[in-house]
């Protein structure tokens, strides 16, 4: 899904949801993955994979699997990366012994 103007109203996509430059979203996010080069005011709720390019603007609380922010972009607000939905490390650890 690509919104490209205004959108008042959350926004709940089962794959990917691109928020392009210029355009503007209040309220909610949950999508697989979030591409922003536009402005969000709101939460992104649960994300596997956020990208936030050079123009986007995040104004709001961040949660996903992973974040790519680039140089740029703003955010303000609380983000939490690398957790699963059980506030598990997302990360894989491999068990043994140093060398």
């Amino acid at each position: 899904v690509r919104i490209a103007g205004k959108f008042k109203g959350d926004v709940k996509v089962q794959g990917n949801l691109t928020i392009e430059q210029g355009a503007t979203v209040a309220g909610g996010v949950a999508a697989s993955k979030v591409t922003l080069a536009g402005e969000l005011e709101g939460n992104i709720a649960s994300a596997q994979q956020v990208e936030l390019l050079q123009s986007g603007v995040i104004n709001g609380d961040l949660k996903a699997g992973s974040l790519t922010v680039a140089a740029g972009s703003r955010i303000r607000g609380h983000v939490e990366c690398g957790w699963d939905k059980d506030g598990k490390s997302a990360s894989k650890t491999e068990s043994g012994s140093a060398a």
